[in-house]
């Protein structure tokens, strides 16, 4: 309400809040998945004599792929799932990419593909299910990454040290997470589509690894 010229010019009223459309730059955890963190490659770097380990992807390029897609630099903070996936519902509108592992994602009822910008908006719930296939990790990359706090030079979760990315630890059925807007970047936005080129198909891995021999 405070950023409405309504607000700026003095003409608010009670009946003003009714007219209100609120949107919040965040995501709610409706279901957390088996393991699901917020990672940003390449991690926390320098500290294992001090028996802290870098906390960053375990598909390092799976992650920096994912935010190719959605033209973030390759350290933003996302999200990597592990086996089973969450289910997310936003409050603001945005574009997401997934990468790694293939598990099964509908964005409310539709199927989802991999490796492709998708248009999200406001009020839309991402469910994401369990591993078709090889590999264990996936990730989800969000435009401008997760809004979460910088721990020893990383945001990567750290999560037996119980710092890094959300709360020191995986998400919860409830957590609420911030992400990066037009508001909190150093860059304006890209405007909301999902039109991005599609990476060189040299860049993709392979979803199925080839039969024995």
């Amino acid at each position: 309400m405070l950023a409405t010229s309504v607000f700026r010019e003095g003409r608010t009223t009670t009946a003003f809040l009714g007219t209100l459309s609120y949107t919040s730059p965040t995501l709610e955890v409706l279901a957390p998945g088996t393991l699901s963190i917020v990672v940003e490659y390449p991690g926390r770097l320098g500290y294992w004599d001090v028996g802290i380990p870098p906390s960053g992807p375990m598909d390092d390029l799976g992650c920096r792929l994912a935010n190719r897609v959605v033209g973030n630099h390759p350290g933003a903070p996302a999200l990597e799932l592990t086996v089973t996936g969450p289910t997310l519902r936003f409050a603001v509108d945005t574009v997401i990419a997934l990468s790694g592992a293939d598990m099964a994602a509908e964005l409310d009822g539709a199927p989802l593909e991999y490796f492709k910008p998708i248009a999200v908006h406001a009020g839309q719930t991402l469910k994401l299910g369990a591993i078709r296939g090889a590999g264990c990790r996936a990730y989800l990359a969000v435009r401008h990454g997760f809004d979460v706090p910088e721990y020893l030079g990383s945001r990567s979760t750290f999560t037996l040290g119980g710092f890094g990315g959300h709360a020191g630890r995986a998400l919860r059925k409830g957590d609420v997470l911030r992400l990066l807007h037009a508001g909190n970047v150093d860059s304006e936005p890209a405007p909301l589509d999902a039109d991005e080129p599609p990476l060189p198909i040299v860049l993709l891995p392979p979803l199925e690894l080839p039969a024995p021999g």
